[in-house]
C-alpha cells in the first residue's frame, strides 16, 4: 500500500467508529428522555400505592439492560477511532508502516473499565432513580 492508501483506510475506519459513536449518541438521549417523561406521566395516571423497592428495581433494570451496554459499546468505538487516527497520524508523520490490527475490544466488567467515572452515566442513573422514587411517593400520598 502506498502512504495515501494507508491515510485513506485509517482514516475511513476511524470516522466508521466515530460515526457509529455519533449514530448512537443521537438517539440515547432520546431513549432516556422517552423513559423519563413516561415516569413522570405515570405519576398522573397510577392510582394504587407501588412497592418501596420499585425505584431500585427499575433504576437497577435501565443500568444494567440499557446504560452499560450503551456506555460500553460506545467505549469500545472510541477505542477504536483512537487507534486508526493514531494509525493515520503515524502513516503522516513516518511514511509506509505495519497498521495495527483492528484493536480487540476491552474486555472486563464496565465498572472494571470505568462506567462510573463518566458523569453522564451518574446522571441519567440519578435522575431516573429520582423520577422513578417521585412516582412512587405520589403513588403512595407523600407528594401532592
Amino acid at each position: 500500500m502506498t502512504p495515501k492508501e494507508q491515510f485513506d483506510a485509517c482514516a475511513k475506519l476511524a470516522e466508521l467508529a466515530g460515526g457509529r459513536h455519533d449514530a448512537r449518541r443521537s438517539y440515547e438521549w432520546k431513549v432516556s428522555l422517552g423513559l423519563w417523561a413516561a415516569l413522570l406521566a405515570s405519576a398522573a395516571v397510577i392510582k394504587t400505592s407501588l412497592p418501596w423497592w420499585s425505584p431500585f428495581a427499575l433504576t437497577a433494570f435501565y443500568v444494567v439492560t440499557w446504560l452499560i451496554p450503551l456506555w460500553m459499546a460506545n467505549d469500545n468505538d472510541k477505542i477504536r477511532f483512537d487507534h486508526f487516527y493514531s494509525e493515520a497520524a503515524r502513516v503522516l508523520t513516518v511514511g509506509v508502516h505495519g497498521i495495527g490490527s483492528d484493536p480487540r475490544p476491552r474486555t472486563g466488567s464496565a465498572l472494571d473499565r470505568g462506567y462510573f467515572k463518566d458523569w453522564s452515566m451518574w446522571f441519567n442513573t440519578l435522575v431516573t432513580f429520582v423520577l422513578a422514587m417521585m412516582v412512587v411517593l405520589k403513588s403512595r400520598g407523600y407528594v401532592g
